[in-house]
């Protein structure tokens, strides 16, 4: 078989022709299409009532090295509408002439037309107001973990301000869908607010801080907790056992701060003489809200005849 050997020379024409035809292909004449963000600029009293875009479709001819340079490396391209001295606003078409005529900082580039051609304005007198901070999603420890309080949003409410017609049916603000599993840490995480009015309206925050407090999954039993009747007539009842096993969930530091003798069993003669079934499942209660409480051992009391027997 035979074997070709390719030279450096060769190599270096070839890169040197392409390099040659790229140069010259790119001072040719070209029509392409560019999405450039669309700002609208109202009088302070003013806002959009409806849903505009936020990006608009310029067809636009220049040299490839001009495109190029527009295409990938001009951040600055924009399309500003102003309309802040207008005064019929109410009712308002923005037309493909008046973009065409606001686009900026396109360079050496002729704008040929623009995607949508029109676009309509209702706009209504502005409201601004503070509303709660919603969050949307889902956080989940690790099997072996546990929240050890409520999530903290902070800060907990956005100022938005917007048109009067929308901003006062508005209650709260909702973050983006945000998901994480398998937390086995506390943290602090960066959570974004929805845009989806962004065009109608604008929030002072674009960022939430959520707080989470974890701790490794714990439990206790504590033995012969008192069972307590209470209400009127309570006295003529006897309960045999008197005592039941409470079994305690949390957190491992929730649960040393524990005062088992602040863990209290208690059932209403109320329950008791309402009960058709004859099962009364006592309330188990603790100073400390942070913790599980559960019977261990037994599910509910039977109630025969006044007496009770635990089952």
């Amino acid at each position: 078989m035979a074997k070709f050997k390719i030279s450096g020379n060769f190599i270096g024409a070839l890169v040197f022709a392409f390099a040659l035809w790229g140069y010259t292909s790119l001072n040719d004449s070209y029509i392409t299409f560019v999405e450039v963000p669309l700002f609208i600029e109202l009088p302070s009293d003013r806002a959009i009532e409806n849903n505009v875009p936020s990006l608009i479709t310029l067809e636009l001819r220049g040299s490839g090295w001009d495109l190029f340079n527009l295409i990938f490396f001009n951040s600055a391209k924009i399309c500003k509408v102003d309309l802040s001295t207008e005064k019929n606003l109410k009712d308002y078409s923005i037309s493909r002439q008046e973009m065409i005529k606001s686009t900026e900082y396109l360079t050496n580039v002729e704008t040929r037309d623009v995607l949508p051609t029109r676009i309509d304005l209702v706009t209504g007198r502005i409201l601004e107001k503070k509303v709660d901070v919603r969050f949307v999603g889902e956080l989940a420890t690790h099997s072996d973990f546990i929240f050890t309080s409520e999530h903290k949003i902070q800060p907990q409410q956005v100022r938005i301000r917007g048109n009067e017609n929308i901003i006062k049916d508005i209650e709260h603000w909702n973050t983006k869908p945000f998901f994480l599993k398998g937390l086995t840490r506390g943290s602090r995480l960066k959570v974004e607010l929805s845009d989806s009015l962004a065009s109608i309206i604008k929030k002072d925050i674009d960022f939430i801080t959520l707080t989470n407090v974890i701790e490794q999954k714990a439990e206790i039993i504590v033995e012969n907790v008192q069972l307590t009747i209470l209400g009127h007539g309570s006295k003529n009842i006897k309960i045999q056992p008197s005592t039941v096993d409470v079994l305690l969930k949390g957190g491992l530091s929730e649960l040393e701060k524990v005062d088992i003798s602040k863990i209290n069993a208690e059932i209403t003669y109320k329950d008791i003489k309402n009960s058709s079934s004859g099962i009364i499942i006592p309330k188990l209660t603790s100073e400390n809200q942070d913790i599980e409480l559960e019977l261990h051992g037994i599910k509910y009391l039977y109630v025969v005849n006044g007496k009770r027997s635990l089952k």
